[in-house]
């Protein structure tokens, strides 16, 4: 089996976090994808994912 690239990476964490939300009847806004992709490509660490995320859910 060939192994994932970071952004071949990204994309499958993408592609499961936006079906687990879909399962529940939610579905990520263009902001929320953004933010998910950053984290899974590595650009920004667990602690600013959690406070840009609660930022987001802040302005609702």
């Amino acid at each position: 089996m060939a192994r994932l690239g970071h952004a071949e990476k990204a994309a499958a964490i993408l592609r499961a976090v936006e079906g687990t939300l879909k399962h529940e009847g939610m579905r990520l806004t263009d902001e929320e994808r953004a933010l998910v992709l950053r984290f899974a490509r590595g650009e920004i660490s667990e602690d600013e994912f959690y406070a840009e995320a609660l930022a987001l859910i802040e302005r609702g």
